[in-house]
């Protein structure tokens, strides 16, 4: 798909890595809507960023945890502009992440905000698509495909978004409609700078790049895999490696 002049929408991009997808796809000249979750100020900066680069941006609240929340998003975007690109990178992680100590509304906040909330903007946006065809890509994790202790429900989560991925890329590829996935490992981000040094280094030392991903980084990946028509059903991860080390 040709970005210029295309309509993207990430979800979560006020900040992150979603934040860096925006602005990679504006970059190349797509208009960008954008959606927050509370953060109304760190979405409008984003805005103003792109605005100020001769871009086009639209800011929309979103709780992917609230039914009512996403009516009211795919209304708002109605009003802009038809999509051609969707990006389904917000998400929850509540924490304490371990099985035993998540007590109901934080369990089902994490499935909801990671794998519920994304099908049903899927469902709102996608018909939109049909006569034109266009892209989805759902940011999972690289723990959605190893599992990881501490964030069981999320990584369970993340695994159902990339299973997701392989079923409606069947079920669209007819339709002109491409469908795939991103799978991040650990990245520099404001998540990552909260964490305490021994975990950096423990992090570290299991990829053999020897580094945490940048944003920006997502951002090339996103704009691979829009532009790679013949790419459908496919999850690329981008971990530095160390999967191999899982």
């Amino acid at each position: 798909m040709n970005i210029e002049g295309a309509h993207a929408i990430v979800t979560g991009g006020s900040r992150g890595l979603g934040k860096a997808i925006a602005l990679s796809l504006s970059n190349r000249g797509a208009a960008v809507s954008i959606t927050y979750k509370s953060d109304k100020a760190a979405a409008a900066e984003v805005g103003d960023l792109i605005s100020a680069r001769g871009g086009k941006c639209n800011v929309v609240q979103l709780d992917l945890i609230s039914e009512a929340s996403i009516e009211n998003f795919a209304h708002c975007l109605a009003e802009f502009q038809e999509p051609d690109i969707l990006v389904n990178n917000g998400g929850e992680l509540r924490r304490p992440g371990s099985w035993d100590k998540l007590v109901g509304s934080d369990l089902d906040a994490t499935i909801s905000g990671n794998l519920t909330g994304h099908l049903r903007v899927i469902q709102k946006i996608v018909p939109s698509m049909e006569r034109r065809g266009g892209v989805v890509i759902n940011i999972a994790s690289a723990y959605g495909l190893t599992g990881s202790a501490g964030v069981t429900a999320y990584a369970a989560a993340k695994a159902g978004l990339v299973s997701v991925t392989s079923g409606l890329a069947r079920e669209l590829g007819p339709k002109n409609i491409r469908v795939n996935s991103l799978a991040p490992g650990n990245f520099d981000t404001t998540m990552t700078h909260g964490a305490s040094p021994e975990f950096k280094e423990r992090v570290l030392s299991t990829i053999p790049l020897g580094r945490f991903g940048r944003p920006e980084e997502i951002g090339h990946a996103v704009v691979f895999l829009v532009e790679a028509d013949y790419v459908t059903g496919h999850v690329l991860v981008l971990d530095g490696g160390q999967m191999l080390n899982m």
